[in-house]
């Protein structure tokens, strides 16, 4: 019993995957910070391409009309792959204002295929835009992660000001991979008086692009929060922050159901976000009171064990 549990497990967990790293795998001139694609021209046009920043985001032009984003989906996915990215574009659709529609004949779409990892450009280029998602994004949560890249976000630890929030630990980063943790300058980026958010499902974990500690064993922690009583983890869920830079993005009318902010000093509690659905492909009942799966439980499958 005990071996069919952990197999069954071993599987559920294997679900937590990083989008980077399935990207390091990948060859892309153009590609930076991990997941964003970056223009060929521009990335040439600057002496040190590691400082580029894919978009300038306070720019009209780089919108979507009318907050409707067209897209197309390869016929290389399957019907439960394209089930999957539906769903994560009408859960957005569900808390924003923002509209995902099959394209026609318009001119400027996300060209969503199954290239060779998970990865998009921020907010409009203009034209077929592409946007990748392999067989091993296609989870909720990385779905989501690039398509609030399309509409404009950026990575949270990537603000020009999260040097008050968290410690970047360069000595722990893996050689090479230092630009990822690049700050984005403030006249290239808006914060709309957001703070910062811990729990962004734009934000990396603890250990991204961290070095191999082969005494220790495990990969080492590159970045820390400098508050005591904060992890920084792999956020599976949207944000109430999330929700609201995109709402206040697409100049979204304000609904009741928006939850509250109560501040803190520099910090900010947040109501979670009333989502209630499981991370998981498979949630057994019988595995919601096994005390040694508790904190995966509690992570991946909280609707099938009733803890939302």
């Amino acid at each position: 019993m005990f071996l069919l549990l952990y197999l069954t497990f071993y599987v559920f967990y294997a679900n937590s995957v990083d989008l980077f790293e399935i990207n390091e795998k990948s060859n892309i001139d153009n590609l930076r910070y991990g997941d964003v694609l970056v223009k060929p021209h521009r990335y040439q046009s600057i002496s040190d391409p590691h400082k580029l920043s894919a978009v300038i985001k306070e720019k009209g032009s780089n919108r979507w009309k009318n907050n409707t984003l067209y897209y197309i989906l390869s016929p290389q996915y399957h019907p439960e792959e394209k089930k999957a990215i539906v769903e994560a574009m009408l859960h957005l659709e569900t808390k924003t204002c923002f509209k995902f529609v099959e394209r026609t004949t318009q001119k400027d779409y996300l060209n969503i295929r199954k290239e060779d990892g998970c990865y998009s450009y921020v907010g409009r280029v203009g034209g077929k835009q592409l946007m990748s998602l392999s067989s091993g994004c296609l989870y909720s949560y990385i779905i989501q992660h690039e398509l609030l890249h399309a509409l404009g976000l950026e990575h949270e630890h990537q603000r020009h000001d999260r040097d008050k929030y968290i410690k970047v630990k360069f000595k722990n980063v893996e050689k090479g991979k230092e630009d990822n943790f690049d700050k984005i300058s403030s006249h290239l980026i808006d914060l709309y008086d957001q703070p910062y958010d811990f729990k962004s499902i734009m934000h990396y974990d603890s250990k991204a692009f961290g070095r191999y500690d082969w005494n220790k064993r495990r990969k080492l922690e590159t970045m820390l929060p400098l508050k005591d009583g904060i992890t920084i983890n792999d956020n599976i869920r949207l944000s109430e922050l999330d929700l609201s830079k995109l709402r206040i993005l697409g100049k979204c009318p304000k609904t009741a159901s928006e939850s509250r902010f109560v501040s803190k000093g520099q910090y900010t509690k947040v109501e979670e976000d009333d989502s209630c659905y499981d991370i998981a492909d498979k949630c057994y009942q019988y595995l919601c009171h096994v005390d040694v799966y508790r904190e995966l439980i509690r992570k991946y499958c909280i609707k099938t064990c009733k803890l939302c």
